[in-house]
């Protein structure tokens, strides 16, 4: 799912009461997505409750293997992005796999 499906999803399942424009919607979501990255810029953990947990980690540099050559090279320290499922989550995908 692309942010363009979610923001159509979401706009659908809006009622009028609700009185959110797409403009306001587009707004909220962009939001809150700038605010995620800037948490993780920032090394804070985001969890969203029901959902999962964001966390930055860096991993250690190790030896590796050029699969072409098969010449050994070291593959340098990084950055990168985990992301944890929640229980609930985990749950709810495993139940509906039983049903199908």
């Amino acid at each position: 799912m692309k942010k363009s499906d979610l923001f159509k999803k979401v706009y659908t399942g809006l009622t009028e009461e609700d009185s959110i424009t797409k403009g306001k919607l587009k707004k909220m979501i962009d939001s809150i997505f700038r605010y995620l990255e800037e948490s993780l810029i920032d090394n804070e953990v985001v969890k969203i409750s029901n959902f999962g947990t964001f966390r930055k980690v860096e991993r250690k540099g190790r030896k590796g293997k050029n699969f072409k050559t098969g010449a050994p090279c070291d593959i340098p320290q990084r950055l990168t992005i985990t992301f944890k499922v929640s229980k609930k989550v985990v749950h709810q995908n495993l139940e509906s796999l039983k049903k199908n």
